[in-house]
This record gives structure tokens, C-alpha cells and sequence, in this order.
């Protein structure tokens, strides 16, 4: 068993794992006071939700059978006093098979680099509020926690919380650690509404999110030992569903958390089936909001524009990689686009990509930025094509219908195609930036063996294939 490097972030997580965590009521933090309702106070239920706080924030597959997947996913946006920036991402995964996951993973901005420390151990969750403890495989590593804080008196913070995270690594230059006092400025978002959804053909879930987190506290990496504050997202989802990245998935999907400067936040989902289709029906995907006063509302007219993709080599994966939203019912029109290209997480045999990005674009007319995390699950192929017709052999020489099918469509890459004519040392263009599945092509200037080839382009070309047939013109 490796030996670890205690370092100061290290001890303070060992010395609050012990009790002694901040007295802080959280009401200083609600900086804002931006919701009308009398949310900061426990017990807490929204209208129209099933889900109560504290109790639904703590674990419910202890106890409860019919929960199959739960998780408490976390990502921040930091800053130091210096002026750097970082992206965080933790999140505790429900044990499968009696080990857990957890993703803790710090993108440096500046250093243009993204940590991945993805690992598994057991979980320890309580019911009844958040409480989690997760210890790593090597056992004298400290835990990780994920808690609600507690007063002068005991008594819960509402929507107050702590999270310390401990990584080492097997070299003395690798370490991560955070910890953070965590306190929401908003209340819950309740996903698809009421706070229950249903995630395409893998099942139904209670899902809320804390979209906007007042963050302050430690980050330690590579052993330096930074004083960091920001904001944060928090999810946390469960019920009888089950997806994953890994291709017996029944459905995979795209994510994001946006915050924009104006105050907003953006929720945007879109779920393949296991043929690539995406629907425009409830459990398929959705743009959902906060909006700055606290207002909630949720669309599925929008329109999500791959605008590139990227090819991790490692894996042999492609991910969609910039995105323009668009929410037509309350003016938003951004391009999302990652900070460091590789932010990908390593998952049993397979990859996902959870990464920090950029937002710029509009909002009603007016200039907004942002920041996101995207979270692309979904993995895409290089097009593979057949040529229909003509069929191989003998054709008329003069104009021809060409058309061709895409064996494997995806509706998240929408292809354009290209049709060429290559015959005795000749080639010619018969159609170029065609986006339906046939055109015509003249012959009339070919004879002998005459090659017709089809290619299907991503928008950026990064993902392509093609299929040729060969053909005979002849006269009539």
C-alpha cells in the first residue's frame, strides 16, 4: 500500500471529518435574497413537488429497493487571490456491486490542463439529510465528505453545507484536496417542474438542483495550497432508473449547467435512444431556468447546434465539442465552447467528458458570458454509408439518380454530403453540400469503369465516411 504526503488542506480535512466545522447560520451568505418565498428554513417543501428538505436530501437507496441509481453531483467555479481559475467536479455515485465512484476532478485554467482522479471506495450515506462519507480503496488516504453544516446548537443550516475531498497520487508532485463551505442563494430548481422526470426508456427519477452556490474555502493541487471562492452547481437524483456511459446503456445523453452573469442559469439535456434518435417528447430532453428574481421555467422548444466535434485518441471517442443554444421564450442565444479540449473521465472500460466551458452570446438582445460544465455522455461515430443507386454494372451514359443511405444515423450530427465522378483520370463534382439523401449526376461525359463516391461530412468535417460504387455508362 502506497504512503501519502499529509499535507495542510489534508490534516484540516481529518480535523473536520473529526467535528469541528464552521458555526456559520448561512444567512449572511444568501447575499441576494432574490426568492420570495420563505424557503431558507427547515422543513421546506416547495409547491407542487413530492420532494421535502432536509429529509430528500440525504440518501434514500438504504432503505429503499426501488432506488436503483442515486448520486449528489457537485461542480464549481473558483478563483484564487492571484487570479486563477479552476473548475471542480466531485460527485458521490450510490454503491453498485458494493463500491461507489467518485469523480473528483479540478480543471487549471491557466495551466490549460484537467485532473482526472476518478476512483472507487465505499460509501457510507445517511437518511434524513446530507451526510456522506466516502473512503478510497487505500485506507490511509482520509475520507471524503459531503455534509450538511450544523449550528452553535446543532441544528441543520438549511441549504448550508461542507465538502472535503482528499486525493493522493503515487508520486510526491500529485495531490488534490478541497475544502469548501457551501451555502445556496437560490431555492431548489425542480427539474421538469414538480421535480420528477422521466429519462427516455431507462426509467423515472426525483431530480432538484441548487443552481446557484456562494463557494469559499481551501484548494490544494500539486501541493500548493490556494484560498479559492466562486460558485457551484449542486444535482441530486434518484429512483428506479439506470444509465451510464458504458453502451448497455438503454439510453445516453448530453448535459449542461450554465451560469451566465446576468444572474441566470441554464439546464440543457438532450437523451439519445440506443438508435442515436433524439425525440421531442417529455423524457428526451429539455432547457430548464432560474432566472436572476428566482423564477423557474422549463421549454422543449429550443434548438442545440453542434457547431464541432472533438476525437479523443485515447479512447478512440468522439464527443460533440462547441454547441450554440438557442431559447426562443426567453431570448437566449449563446455558443458554449471548452476552456481546455481534453477534460474526459476515465469509467471502467469506457470514457465520458465532463469539462469546464466558456458561454458567450446574448439574452434578450443584451451581451451575457458565462460560465458551464458539460457533461457529454453521448459518443459518436464516423458516418458509414451505402450507395443505393445507381447498383453496380451497366447504367445509362447521361444523368443518373444517385442516392445513398447513412447505416448509422445520429440525430446529434446532421451531415452534409458530397457526390463525385471519377473516370479515366477524370474526376468531377456532382453535387456538393447536398443535406438529403440524393442528387443527380451527368455521366454523359464518362465511359468505362466510372466510379461514384458519396461522402457524408460532419459540420466541421471532423467526423466523415464514404461509399463508392462503380459503374459502366453506356449508350442508349
Amino acid at each position: 500500500m502506497r504512503g501519502y504526503r499529509w499535507s495542510p488542506v489534508a490534516m484540516l480535512l481529518v480535523a473536520v471529518v473529526g467535528g469541528c466545522a464552521p458555526e456559520s447560520t448561512g444567512e449572511d451568505r444568501d447575499r441576494k435574497g432574490l426568492c420570495p418565498e420563505p424557503w431558507r428554513t427547515y422543513p421546506y417543501r416547495a409547491a407542487a413537488s413530492d420532494i421535502r428538505f432536509p429529509e430528500d436530501e440525504g440518501a434514500h437507496y438504504v432503505t429503499d429497493p426501488s432506488v436503483t441509481m442515486e448520486w449528489w453531483y457537485a461542480i464549481y467555479h473558483v478563483h484564487a487571490e492571484d487570479g486563477r481559475e479552476f473548475s471542480i467536479m466531485a460527485t458521490f455515485f450510490m454503491p453498485q456491486l458494493g463500491l461507489a465512484f467518485l469523480p473528483f476532478n479540478i480543471t487549471d485554467v491557466r495551466a490549460g490542463e484537467m485532473f482526472d482522479t476518478s476512483t472507487w471506495g465505499y460509501l457510507d450515506a445517511v437518511e434524513g439529510s446530507l451526510d456522506l462519507t466516502w473512503t478510497p480503496d487505500e485506507l490511509q488516504a482520509p475520507p471524503s465528505t459531503f455534509r450538511h453544516r450544523r449550528d452553535s446548537d446543532g441544528n441543520l443550516v438549511p441549504f448550508g453545507y461542507e465538502q472535503l475531498l482528499y486525493w493522493a497520487g503515487p508520486s510526491a508532485d500529485r495531490s488534490q484536496a478541497l475544502h469548501v463551505v457551501i451555502d445556496s442563494e437560490k431555492s431548489p430548481y425542480l427539474v421538469g417542474g414538480d421535480g420528477y422526470v422521466t429519462i427516455g426508456e431507462s426509467g423515472d427519477s426525483f431530480y432538484y438542483s441548487l443552481t446557484r452556490l456562494a463557494v469559499s474555502g481551501e484548494l490544494e493541487l500539486n501541493g500548493e495550497t490556494l484560498t479559492v471562492s466562486g460558485e457551484g452547481w449542486l444535482d441530486h437524483q434518484w429512483g428506479p432508473f439506470m444509465i451510464n456511459p458504458l453502451s448497455i446503456s438503454k439510453n445516453s445523453y448530453e448535459w449542461m449547467a450554465i451560469h451566465l452573469d446576468n444572474g441566470d442559469e441554464y439546464m440543457v439535456s438532450t437523451i439519445f435512444d440506443q438508435q442515436n434518435r433524439t425525440h421531442l417528447e417529455e423524457g428526451f430532453g429539455s432547457i430548464g431556468w432560474k432566472t436572476a428574481a428566482c423564477g423557474q421555467g422549463i421549454t422543449m422548444n429550443h434548438s442545440i447546434h453542434r457547431l464541432a466535434y472533438w476525437h479523443h485518441a485515447a479512447s478512440d471517442t468522439y464527443y460533440s465539442h462547441r454547441w450554440r443554444i438557442v431559447v426562443p421564450e426567453t431570448g437566449l442565444d449563446v455558443v458554449v465552447e471548452p476552456e481546455v479540449e481534453d477534460q474526459t473521465v476515465a469509467f471502467l472500460n469506457t470514457t465520458f467528458y465532463e469539462g469546464r466551458s466558456r458561454v458567450t452570446g446574448t439574452a434578450n438582445g443584451e451581451p451575457v458570458t458565462g460560465l458551464a460544465f458539460a457533461e457529454m455522455v453521448h459518443h459518436y461515430e464516423k458516418p458509414r454509408l451505402s450507395v443505393l443507386e445507381p447498383q453496380a454494372g451497366a447504367v445509362d451514359a447521361g444523368v443518373v439518380t444517385v442516392r445513398w443511405a447513412v447505416n448509422n444515423p445520429d440525430d446529434g450530427c446532421p451531415l452534409r454530403f458530397n457526390v463525385t465522378v471519377t473516370g479515366a483520370g477524370t474526376t468531377q463534382a456532382a453535387c456538393t453540400d447536398v443535406e438529403g439523401d440524393s442528387c443527380t449526376a451527368d455521366l454523359a461525359a464518362f465511359s468505362g469503369a466510372t466510379s461514384i463516391t458519396v461522402e457524408g461530412r460532419s459540420v466541421d468535417g471532423v467526423l466523415s465516411g464514404s461509399a463508392a460504387v462503380t459503374v459502366t455508362p453506356s449508350a442508349r
